[in-house]
């Protein structure tokens, strides 16, 4: 066998890619996160605005965690079978779904039917009064709730919490038998009840502006 001599040259271009590298990798990662990676610099500001324990706080985000591990591979099966765009849009308007008061959203519905059955309200009043929401060992209620109630309630043992509102806006639409439609929308967020038309209201019927 012949001998040979292995000769290592020393590349001055070696710390500036590798620098690179490592920006251009973490970049990635960064933007694949998202997120994820930064939501413990907002649980201070949660869990006092929220009255919730930071072990909420964390259960909260590692809860996140598993449902968005363990759906991984059924979604990405659905993003091969129909493509991604598709995927993207249904599970963009899922997570749309979510973020209006979360897991609030059902027990606000709840008394703004309450409001509209057993009080006798119209559906704006429905929407706009004044809510409650209960978790743990506090009641959140709104500052509108009176005076009389909040101190009944703290008589009772009850640990209450003044919240400037509990859960998002609601808007809603109440259909008449005799075919009108009336809209609401709560001061809890933006938002305006408005009625828009177009073509024909009825077959044969057209309306005419005067000249």
């Amino acid at each position: 066998m012949g001998s040979g001599t292995l000769k290592c040259e020393h590349d001055p271009s070696f710390p500036s890619l590798t620098l690179a590298l490592l920006l251009l990798s973490g970049a990635i990662i960064s933007i694949c996160m998202g997120l994820r990676q930064s939501l413990g610099l907002f649980m201070r500001p949660m869990t006092v605005d929220l009255g919730i324990s930071a072990a909420t706080f964390g259960f909260a985000i590692a809860l996140q965690n598993m449902v968005w591990g363990i759906s991984q591979p059924f979604v990405g099966a659905l993003a091969d079978k129909h493509g991604p765009r598709p995927v993207l849009v249904g599970t963009a308007l899922v997570y749309a779904l979510g973020l209006p008061g979360g897991r609030k959203i059902f027990p606000a519905a709840m008394q703004a039917l309450i409001n509209l059955i057993d009080h006798g309200m119209s559906l704006q009043e429905a929407v706009e009064a004044p809510r409650v929401w209960t978790e743990g060992p506090f009641l959140e209620v709104e500052h509108g709730i009176p005076e009389t109630i909040r101190r009944s309630l703290e008589a009772r043992g009850h640990k209450l919490v003044r919240m400037p509102t509990v859960s998002g806006g609601m808007n809603g639409i109440h259909f008449h038998a005799d075919g009108r439609m009336t809209g609401a929308a709560c001061w809890r967020a933006d938002g305006a009840a408005m009625g828009m038309g177009g073509g024909l209201a009825r077959q044969g019927v057209r309306f005419v502006l005067p000249s």
